[in-house]
């Protein structure tokens, strides 16, 4: 996973912020026993831990270097993508899948429908007449938008080859280059990314994965666990107590399928020294419960127990609830 200058920013930049605050309190662990105990985590499918990857610095998916992630565990699967390279589920503002964003270096001026018409066509001209062998079927330059000042130009792909081409290409308009700033992978269908927020910091690494290993097994292989820690100088080596308490998961389900009415909304990691009930986040999340207070725990719609269980938001219903009820 090479390091790239990343231009994107998160939707939840605050919500960061408040959940580490929460989760201060320092792992007894070290950094050397926790990197040992984590190459002995081993997937339902019996592979052992790709010992190369366990401390693999990758990008941020945050504007300013607050924090880094890096692998924990990958499994050997020829899908697997870097991390970057995947969608946040907790964020807006996501690239559709196979598509490269890249920013313009000329300048920042207004430019009119004409010229911005001009600039995709020239774009897509200088790729498909660069070395690199992508053919004009295969992308689809869209039109350049203005943002924060800086126009910005995404290039769709069909197939996973020009994807992968695409990343070496070196389009340019009025002699001024682009540089690519963020990607995402046109990774398997059957491929889901899920964040999880808030743990514990105290327990160790180790206990956490497996913990989780436990509780969403039968519903997704588990192909990679990313974790998220406080970004250092390249001078200072990472340490256990740097982790904020956010973990990266990506799964692949069955049958080129997710079924994400299986999976867990939320983690209690009861088996742990201090557990906690934290939310799983990722596309296609059912709908959490707005309408119970706060005397019970957070909980899905689907698996709401009240006798009528409604919010003033929207109507909803759940199976312990059928009657909708309108405001």
């Amino acid at each position: 996973m090479s390091k790239r200058k990343r231009t994107s920013t998160s939707a939840n930049d605050s919500e960061d912020d408040e959940r580490e605050g929460s989760n201060s309190s320092s792992s007894s662990e070290s950094g050397d026993e926790e990197a040992d105990d984590v190459k002995n985590v081993e997937t339902r499918d019996g592979e052992e831990p790709d010992v190369g990857d366990v401390t693999t610095p990758v990008d941020t998916k945050e504007s300013e270097p607050r924090y880094e992630v890096r692998a924990i565990w990958t499994a050997k699967d020829p899908t697997l993508c870097a991390f970057d390279e995947y969608p946040d589920p907790t964020s807006r503002k996501t690239l559709a899948k196979g598509t490269r964003r890249f920013r313009y270096l000329g300048p920042s001026s207004q430019l009119s429908w004409r010229e911005r018409t001009d600039m995709a066509q020239e774009v897509a001209r200088s790729i498909c007449l660069s070395n690199w062998p992508i053919k004009a079927a295969e992308i689809f330059v869209q039109a350049p938008k203005m943002r924060k000042g800086e126009w910005y130009l995404d290039i769709a792909t069909t197939t996973q080859k020009a994807y992968e081409q695409l990343a070496h290409a070196e389009p340019s308009f009025r002699s001024h280059a682009f540089e690519l700033v963020s990607s995402c992978a046109p990774f398997p269908s059957h491929h889901i990314l899920m964040r999880i927020d808030g743990i514990d910091v105290r327990n160790g690494l180790l206990a956490i994965v497996n913990s989780i290993k436990e509780e969403v097994h039968g519903c997704v292989r588990i192909i990679a666990y990313w974790a998220r820690f406080r970004h250092r100088p390249d001078d200072d080596a990472p340490a256990s107590d740097d982790f904020t308490g956010t973990v990266y998961v990506l799964g692949a389900g069955n049958d080129d399928k997710i079924e994400t009415e299986k999976l867990p909304g939320f983690l209690d990691f009861k088996d742990l020294q201090w557990p906690k009930r934290v939310g799983v986040w990722y596309d296609g999340r059912p709908a959490e419960c707005s309408a119970c207070n706060w005397s019970v725990s957070r909980h899905l719609v689907r698996d709401c127990e009240a006798q009528c269980c409604h919010s003033k938001r929207r109507r909803i219903s759940s199976p312990a609830c059928p009657e909708v009820v309108e405001e």
